[in-house]
């Protein structure tokens, strides 16, 4: 077969000699034959002829069962197919862009999804990698280990040819009078070692360094931090950086592949040994048992695979667990391929990723149907010549083949521009999952390019299959009597259903764009709140040495400094970021103390400082703010939220009153409003406020702040003049998370704000695919209609009527895909979830506007098609043909 097959494809022309050959010798055997029984010999000849049936016919029968047919026919339909659209320049333009951006749009976000579950680290031998959880049951979160229980796994596991750990550390960076706020992996001296690479310069750690703790000041920095800070000078190493105040000896660069081992986290553009835990950080011992911090990460032995380590692992965690039950009772172990994003970010990234899945498959419909009616519109052009082939024996299948060959050449052109359009998405994408700070990538894999490619042969049979077999049912006799002007006659439901179903799709896409970009305007203006003109610094001093009395010092200082800068109106310090949760404590009052402490109401809290609510624009509901009173030595005192005081104190007034929080008895000095985000229905928590300088000193986290400053200029432009007001004080302290308030919260809610932008181009696209559709049909239709037209207006119709029953046709069929829209937007408002804030599902603003718009465009869209109609010439249009 195979030998046929390649003679007949390369060989053609001897094929075909040979072909004719037998032939020939056939006829003139059966003439003979004849001849011999006494015909003569031209009759012989022709009698011979007619009972074969025909020469060519028979060389035509043989040429479609031979081996490699079907690869001619499909060369020659494919040729043909090319000729045709080149033909028409603008359907050709218009439909492969559509299609570029239907598949480029899906691969992006197939893109999206294969970084954050699939994507293997550029290392050598990836599949081997494996990270290390900690879990707590029955929560279901992913923790880290102490550096204690990694060393226990490290020197009794089997299951790993090498076992590392590192934690990620917040560094300020000091060379050359050079600063940088970066992140760093304090890490096991094995780390480079276990992932497989090799230092570009100099050399990685020793086996014998970092056994010591505050011993081996060394250091391995980033290709990026060669590159950007020491312009790849081949000396670095021996070159004597600060870290957080502490001196440390370059010995080596890591090559451009090593950024980080977990996606979607901290970019490492430093390394020091596990031995200088205290220099990455202060709030516990990191070498010591409880004092969680580290994320193993290891490389499994040959032959072994993750259930095994799994396995091996536990058992070593409950021995764990019987030597150090205060610390790692109830501790398992969870061993997870090192690919993908954090599973913990799996988790919260989902609800996104499903919601975008969904709306990039309604894109892909709305092209797919766009294109369906391109294609069914140009086919009615051809309906003479289609029923002409049928009715000199051209079989149906042969017509569908040819038609939906017609659809590849614009797959293929569509697909390969859809990579880059995917490239120029990816770029979108990467502002909202990347960051100076963060290691991400979106690369278009072979994984990704195998399924770019599985959905553009599905697009173009969902585009094409439909049309070319609408196109092969024809009626043969009414098609040739008509002479063409009847292929069309009357309505054709099939462009009627695709242009309906666009606008149906569109209004989905209009209405979850339009709630999301509500949504997302109420978090950038603020929950009873402004952050407009508020920036936000991180001080973290205990980081290069403070102890809690001079923190508290520098603290305070900073704090006048900045009051003092001229545009400067208010600053204070906060313990966490003004919309944060994640300090919780225990609150009461005195007459309903809990007769169990395990069962004591738990409410989100933050310690501010004076002035905070001004700073955030904030007026107390009653009493007042914390003020320079309000510190240690002094009584407690809270300001609670309007959520907290209705709880406790329904009926009167919460200031004066006695509240115990977290086992201390408090004064409550003032009510706010209630300051949280939170989805439309949903009640605000009671939160409480506590007085930043009466925090414990023992707690060395309490010496930090995240101080928020009011500025009366741009918010951008006086970040740079704070920070040189902070080094002023000290230029060693550490400044981290330097933003301003609106940027931050577009980071907090960086998933609402990549659905906002992504929803809002698929809305946009699908609403001019609907209103090309809508366009394209009506044109169509008006000059399919032309004749029929001008009988009508010769037989006394005026112009108005026509246009107005054009542009009626066309919202008319908005206005049903309206109505079934309606009832996919109302299910898909449930995938946007916890996305809303400040917006309800249902809000009637939203559900009056997209419609609107929809018919909007549609009526736009109708106008042109119905002015042409208007102004036919009535002659003209009946001789139109």
């Amino acid at each position: 077969m195979l030998a046929s097959w390649l003679r007949n494809t390369f060989r053609r022309a001897r094929v075909e000699q040979d072909l004719d050959d037998e032939m020939q010798a056939y006829v003139d055997l059966v003439a003979d034959e004849k001849s011999r029984a006494g015909m003569p010999a031209a009759e012989a000849r022709r009698a011979a002829l007619l009972e074969m049936g025909g020469i060519e016919q028979v060389k035509e029968r043989v040429r479609d069962i031979r081996a490699g047919a079907w690869l001619e026919d499909f060369t020659r339909d494919l040729r043909s197919a090319v000729r045709s659209l080149l033909r028409r320049p603008a359907f050709t333009a218009v439909a492969t862009v559509t299609l570029a951006l239907g598949i480029g749009a899906t691969t992006s976000i197939a893109s999206l999804v294969y970084a954050l579950f699939e994507a293997k680290l550029p290392l050598p031998e990836p599949d081997r990698l494996v990270r290390v959880f900690q879990t707590q049951p029955p929560q279901r979160d992913y923790y880290y280990w102490s550096y204690v229980d990694y060393a226990y796994f490290r020197d009794h596991a089997r299951s790993f040819s090498h076992l590392a750990a590192s934690y990620a550390a917040p560094l300020h960076f000091a060379y050359g009078g050079e600063s940088a706020a970066l992140y760093g992996g304090v890490a096991s001296p094995n780390y480079f070692e276990t992932l497989g690479v090799r230092p570009v310069a100099g050399r990685f750690f020793l086996p014998t360094e970092g056994s010591t703790p505050g011993k081996d000041q060394v250091a391995v920095i980033s290709y990026a931090l060669w590159r950007d800070r020491f312009g790849q000078e081949p000396d670095i190493a021996g070159r004597v950086i600060k870290l957080n105040g502490t001196a440390f000896t370059v010995i080596g660069v890591a090559p451009p592949e090593l950024r980080g081992t977990e996606f979607g986290r901290n970019e490492m553009s430093v390394w020091i040994l596990s031995s200088m835990f205290r220099v990455g950080y202060r709030y516990c011992d990191g070498l010591a048992p409880g004092c969680e911090l580290v994320q193993p990460v290891g490389r499994l032995a040959p032959g072994v695979g993750i259930a095994q380590a799994q396995a091996e692992l536990a058992t070593l965690a409950r021995q764990i667990e019987i030597a150090s039950p205060n610390t790692n009772r109830g501790r398992g172990v969870m061993v997870l391929p090192a690919r993908g994003a954090h599973p913990q970010r799996l988790e919260q990234e989902g609800e996104t990723v499903r919601l975008l899945g969904v709306a990039v498959c309604l894109v892909l419909l709305i092209v797919c149907a766009n294109l369906a009616g391109l294609l069914a519109s140009r086919n009615l052009t051809r309906a003479r010549e289609t029923a002409l082939r049928l009715s000199l024996g051209a079989g149906r299948s042969r017509v569908i083949r040819e038609l939906l060959t017609e659809s590849l050449p614009l797959g293929l052109v569509g697909g390969g521009l859809g990579i880059g359009v995917a490239v120029l998405f990816n770029q979108v994408v990467l502002r909202f999952y990347g960051g100076p700070h963060t290691y991400f990538t979106l690369a278009l894999s072979p994984t990704v390019l195998a399924a770019s490619t599985g959905v553009t042969l599905f697009t173009v049979l969902a585009f094409g299959l439909g049309p070319a077999l609408r196109a092969s049912r024809v009626d043969l006799l009414a098609i040739l009597k008509s002479e063409g002007r009847s292929a069309a006659s009357g309505r054709s439901r099939l462009r009627d259903a695709l242009v309906v179903a666009q606008s149906a799709l569109s209004l989905v896409l209009l209405v979850d764009a339009s709630l999301l970009i509500r949504s997302l305007r109420h978090l950038y203006q603020g929950e009873r709140f402004d952050p407009r003109q508020v920036v936000m610094m991180r001080l973290r001093p205990t980081l290069v040495g403070y102890d809690v009395a001079r923190s508290r010092a520098f603290e305070a200082e900073v704090h006048r400094r900045l009051e003092a800068t001229p545009g400067v109106v208010a600053a204070s310090p906060a313990s966490y970021a003004a919309t944060w949760k994640s300090l919780m404590v225990t609150a009461w009052p005195p007459n309903r103390a809990p007769t169990d402490p395990e069962e004591a109401p738990r409410f989100p809290a933050n310690r501010v400082g004076p002035r905070f609510f001004k700073v955030l624009g904030v007026r107390p509901l009653a009493g007042r703010e914390f003020d320079e009173r309000d510190v240690t030595g002094r009584p407690a005192v809270a300001i609670v939220n309007q959520a907290l005081a209705n709880r406790f104190w329904p009926a009167g007034n919460a200031v004066g009153q006695e509240l115990v929080v977290a086992g201390v008895s408090t004064d409550v000095i003032g009510v706010v409003p209630d300051l949280e985000y939170r989805g439309a229905g949903r009640p605000a928590d009671p939160f409480v406020y506590l007085s930043y300088w009466q925090a414990d000193t023992s707690n060395a986290f309490a010496a930090e702040s995240r101080t928020h400053v009011l500025v009366s200029g741009d918010p951008g432009v006086m970040l740079p003049r704070l920070r040189r007001v902070v080094a002023q004080v000290d230029p060693d302290v550490p400044i981290n998370e330097e933003w301003t308030l609106v940027a931050f919260l577009g980071d907090q809610f960086r998933q609402v704000r990549l659905a906002t932008t992504l929803l809002g181009y698929f809305g946009g696209f699908a609403l001019l695919l609907s209103a090309l559709g809508t366009y394209g049909m009506l044109s169509f239709r008006v000059t399919q209609r032309t004749h029929e037209i001008g009988v009508r207006m010769a037989l006394g119709a005026d112009r108005g009527r026509v246009s107005r029953q054009v542009l009626g046709r066309g919202i008319g069929l908005a206005l049903a895909g309206f109505l079934i829209g309606s009832l996919g937007a109302w299910a898909s408002v449930r995938l946007l979830g916890s996305m809303l804030y400040g917006v309800a599902a249902g809000d009637p603003v939203t559900i009056a506007l997209a419609p609107l718009l929809l018919v909007g465009v549609a009526a736009a869209a109708s106008y042109l098609p119905a002015r042409r109609a208007a102004r036919l010439d009535p002659l003209l249009a009946l001789r139109h043909e």
